[in-house]
C-alpha cells in the first residue's frame, strides 16, 4: 500500500523516530512548546512547501530540523512539527485560524507511538468531523413551519426566535421583533412615566437669576447668563419603593409651575435615569444663581417626596452633586484656592457633607494623577496646573471633579429630601467661592484656607444663614439631617 503527502513523509522516516511522551503547550497556536523540559518556539514562516518551525532560546536550544505540515480541518487546524526526527503533534480545535484565538486541547499534546497510529487517529478524527457536518446539514434541510403564518421552509433558512424558542419566516420574524420592541418601550414608559429622560439627555441650559426692582425680587431667565456670575445646578438622586413613573410625573409638574414667571422661558427642573440607581431617578436643575435658589426655587416640590415612599439620605446608591460655572472664577489663582481649601480640610468636608464615598474621594492622588497620552505614561499634576487647565483629572470620582468643560463639580454631598440640607450645600459652594476669592496670598500663607478661619467668616455673613445653621447642626453632631 502506497502513501503520499504527509502520511508518506511519516512512514519514510527511519524508526525509532517517535517515543511515547507528552509535550506541554505553553501558549496556543504557533508558539512555545516544551519537549522533555527543553523549549522549542515554533515560529510560522511561509515557504513553498508549507510552514517551517525554527528554534528559539530557552533552556538548552533544540534545533527543529524536520518539515512541518499545516492544513485546515472542518472545525479547526491541525499542526504537525518534527524535532530532530521525532514527531511532535499539536492538535488545535474549535477555532477560526484567521482570528489568532485557538484553544489547545487541555494544554497537553500526547505523541503517538508510531506514524501509523497517528495516521489512524487522524482518519478517525476526520470521520467524526465529517459525521458532525453531515448531521448539521441534515438538520438544516429539515422542514419547519413558521409559527406565525404556517409557511414551510428549510430549518437552515428559517429565523429562530430566542424570545419564544420558535421558528419564523423572515417577514414574520421582523414584524414580531418590532412588536416586542414596541411593547417593551411601552412597559418602560409605564415604569418611567412621561418625564424621566434617558441618562444621555442634555437640554440647552436656561440660566435663572434675580433682578431687584427697588425692594422687589424679579426672576429672570436667559440662554447665556451674566458673564462672571456664579450659577449652580444640582443633581439630587432619589430611590422609589414603587411607582417611580407616577412620582416623577407629579414632581415634574409641581416643580415646573407652568404659567408662572419662573417657567416662562422653559422648564426649571428635569428628571433623568441613572445607572447607579435601582428604582429611582435624578432630579436635575438648570443653572441658577444663589439668589434665585433662595427667593424663587420651588423647594416644596422636593419636600413633598418625603410623603411618597421616596428615599435619599438613607440610600447608599444616591448622591448630591453641585455644578458651578467655571467662568465665575476670577482667575486660576481663585480656582486654585478653591480646590486647595476642599482638599486641605477633608475631615471637615466629610463631617459637613454627611458621607465619605468612593464616588467622591478626597485622596490627592485621585485628583492629581493622570495618564499623559502624549508621553504615553502616568504623570502627576499639581493643583495649579489643574486650575490653569493644563491638566485634568482622569478619575471623575473625586471630591472636586474638573473634567467638565464649563463647570466644576462637587460630588461629596449626602443627598436629602429635607431641602434645608440641599440649600446648605448650595450656600456652602457659593460661600467657599466668595471666601477663596477674598483672601490674599499672604493670608493663605497665614492659614486662611484652614476650616476655623472659614467657619468664623461664615458666621458673619447674613446671606449664608442656612449654611451657618447647618454647620452648627453637623458639628454639634446632631442626628437631624
Amino acid at each position: 500500500m502506497a502513501y503520499g503527502g504527509f502520511q508518506g513523509f511519516l512512514l519514510s522516516l527511519e524508526p525509532p523516530f517517535i517515543r511515547l511522551r507528552e509535550v506541554e503547550v505553553v501558549m496556543p497556536g504557533f508558539s512555545e512548546v516544551f519537549v522533555d523540559g527543553q523549549l522549542v518556539r515554533v515560529v510560522p514562516s511561509f515557504s513553498e512547501g508549507g510552514w517551517l518551525p525554527t528554534a528559539s532560546e530557552g533552556g538548552e536550544q533544540v534545533p527543529a530540523t524536520e518539515f512541518t505540515e499545516t492544513w485546515m480541518m472542518i472545525d479547526g487546524v491541525s499542526t504537525r512539527i518534527a524535532v530532530n526526527g521525532e514527531m511532535v503533534i499539536e492538535n488545535i480545535v474549535d477555532t477560526n485560524p484567521m482570528t489568532s484565538e485557538p484553544q489547545v486541547d487541555n494544554g497537553i499534546v500526547v505523541i503517538a507511538e508510531t506514524a501509523q497510529e497517528e495516521f489512524n487517529a487522524d482518519v478517525q478524527r476526520r470521520s467524526v468531523l465529517s459525521e458532525r457536518a453531515a448531521q448539521r446539514e441534515a438538520m438544516n434541510n429539515e422542514i419547519v413551519e413558521c409559527v406565525s403564518c404556517c409557511d414551510e421552509m428549510r430549518r437552515g433558512s428559517a429565523f429562530y426566535a430566542e424570545w419564544d424558542g420558535e421558528y419564523y419566516c423572515e417577514d414574520c420574524y421582523y414584524r414580531m421583533e418590532e412588536q416586542i420592541e414596541q411593547e417593551q418601550e411601552e412597559e418602560r414608559r409605564e415604569d418611567m412615566g412621561e418625564h424621566i429622560r434617558y441618562y444621555s439627555y442634555r437640554p440647552n441650559s436656561i440660566f435663572r437669576d434675580v433682578d431687584w426692582d427697588e425692594l422687589n425680587a424679579v426672576p429672570t431667565a436667559s440662554r447665556r447668563g451674566q458673564e462672571g456670575r456664579l450659577y449652580m445646578g444640582f443633581e439630587l438622586e432619589v430611590e422609589c419603593e414603587h411607582s417611580r413613573g407616577r412620582i416623577a410625573d407629579r414632581l415634574y409638574e409641581k416643580a415646573n409651575d407652568w404659567g408662572s414667571p419662573v417657567t416662562s422661558y422653559g422648564e426649571l427642573v428635569y428628571l433623568k435615569e441613572d445607572g447607579s440607581l435601582s428604582n429611582g431617578f435624578e432630579i436635575v436643575t438648570h443653572p441658577c444663581s444663589l439668589d434665585f435658589y433662595q427667593e424663587f426655587f420651588p423647594w416644596g416640590a422636593i419636600e413633598a417626596l418625603r410623603e411618597q415612599d421616596v428615599t435619599a439620605w438613607n440610600s447608599r446608591s444616591c448622591g448630591l452633586h453641585v455644578h458651578m460655572s467655571r467662568n465665575s472664577f476670577v482667575d486660576e489663582r481663585h480656582l486654585w484656592k478653591f480646590i486647595v481649601f476642599v482638599y486641605k480640610n477633608p475631615q471637615e468636608m466629610i463631617k459637613f457633607a454627611g458621607r465619605n464615598s468612593s464616588y467622591a474621594r478626597f485622596e490627592r492622588g485621585n485628583l492629581l494623577n493622570f495618564y499623559d497620552y502624549d508621553q504615553n505614561r502616568f504623570s502627576s499634576a499639581t493643583y495649579m496646573s489643574h486650575a490653569k487647565g493644563k491638566t485634568r483629572n482622569d478619575d471623575r470620582y473625586t471630591a472636586v471633579n474638573l473634567q467638565p468643560v464649563h463647570t466644576i463639580e462637587l460630588r461629596f454631598f449626602r443627598p436629602s429630601l429635607r431641602t434645608k440640607t440641599v440649600r446648605a450645600a448650595l450656600e456652602f459652594c457659593a460661600a467657599v467661592h466668595e471666601y477663596t476669592n477674598s483672601v490674599s496670598t499672604k493670608e493663605v500663607l497665614g492659614g486662611a484656607l484652614k476650616w476655623p478661619r472659614f467657619r468664623a467668616w461664615v458666621a458673619g455673613q447674613a446671606k449664608y444663614k442656612v449654611l451657618d445653621e447647618r454647620i452648627a447642626e453637623r458639628f454639634d453632631e446632631s442626628d437631624d439631617h
